[in-house]
């Protein structure tokens, strides 16, 4: 691992308020990233308690980088070498979770190159993403407790706004009476812009200040869906007849249909009155009672002539079918009278 970073802010205070009533001061270096990483940025803790502040160090420092660090210009993969000075024997007087928020605060000083003046934090970072949610720490009275008494007048005191309920009215007043401003923020994100208002955001921490505003304001959102909905009207309005002239659609009308379909029949009536009648010539001149034998002549008249002009009513009627011509030929046949059925005569009884 290379040397520290020439850039390193000694000269901020951000302060860890723990429990027990005594601070830690938070130093940070960055260093260049050992080979082979490929994340943006690590951190762990340089004191004897490192393993019980390194989860929430790193955690802090991968918020702030998915904030701000990514628009940073030079800023490549780094480690951040967080530094708790004033933590006596080496033993952490806490668990370690409560100092994600100023570890936080201290990275993002680093990066604005910003002094945000007197600052004590306490807040458990609960995971990496988004805006960094804040949580609730334990004990969270004798933390302000210890940071009121350490820090002097015009400092701010950041803590979880989920442990406001346990702020007492006599806590307010003391630190009223220092002239120090108690700060509770939901997550890392308003911490930020919380300390330093002035400084010139990197776009990673405009998006993500403007997508809150934006959200946050249902009207807007509605006024900006009618605004889109009126535009796109309009200019279908405008320009929809045009596409449409341009598409051709030609639709056939129901007349031209009709049409259609009756001069169909009428070639259909014409194929009919076409075909040669049937001649039904009886073998058996005779008036004999036998069953006559049928020959069909086939003579083929002349083709009507068919005009543009031509009408169902100009049609000619076909003769007659040749089914009528052969029954017309056929003897009939004479059925006998079926006789009367005469009633029985009444029977007399024996």
């Amino acid at each position: 691992m290379s040397e520290p970073d020439s850039q390193n802010r000694s000269d901020i205070a951000i302060l860890i308020p723990f429990e027990n009533g005594t601070i830690a001061r938070v130093a940070l270096s960055l260093y260049a990233a050992p080979r082979g990483q490929h994340w943006p940025v690590d951190a762990y803790v340089v004191t004897e308690c490192e393993g019980v502040f390194t989860g929430s160090a790193r955690r802090a420092a991968e918020t702030v980088f998915s904030l701000i660090g990514a628009q940073v210009s030079g800023m490549g993969p780094v480690v951040a070498g967080f530094d708790l000075q004033g933590v006596s024997s080496g033993v952490a007087p806490a668990t370690g979770e409560s100092g994600g928020l100023a570890f936080a605060i201290a990275l993002a000083a680093y990066i604005f190159k910003q002094n945000p003046g007197a600052v004590a934090a306490t807040g458990v970072v609960k995971s990496s993403g988004g805006n960094g949610p804040v949580d609730r720490v334990n004990g969270i009275t004798a933390k302000i407790r210890a940071a009121i008494d350490h820090l002097p007048g015009q400092a701010r005191i950041l803590y979880p706004a989920v442990n406001q309920p346990e702020i007492s009215e006599s806590l307010l007043s003391l630190a009223r009476r220092k002239n120090q401003i108690l700060c509770p923020v939901t997550c890392v994100a308003e911490a930020i812009r919380l300390l330093f208002p002035d400084s010139e955001t990197p776009a990673g921490a405009k998006t993500v200040r403007n997508a809150r505003r934006w959200t946050s304001r249902p009207l807007l959102l509605a006024i900006a869906f009618l605004a889109t909905t009126a535009i796109i009207v309009a200019a279908w309005v405008t320009f929809g007849s045009r596409i449409l002239d341009k598409l051709d659609i030609q639709r056939t009308p129901p007349e031209a249909g009709q049409a259609s379909q009756a001069l169909d029949e009428i070639h259909t009536i014409q194929a009919a009155a076409s075909e040669p009648p049937l001649t039904v010539t009886p073998e058996n001149p005779g008036n004999t009672p036998s069953q006559p034998s049928i020959s069909i002549s086939e003579t083929a008249p002349e083709a009507p002539v068919k005009t543009e002009n031509q009408t169902l009513a100009d049609v000619p009627k076909p003769p007659i079918s040749s089914v009528e011509a052969i029954e017309n030929t056929l003897p009939k046949q004479v059925l006998p009278a079926s006789p009367s059925v005469a009633p029985e005569a009444d029977k007399g009884f024996d």
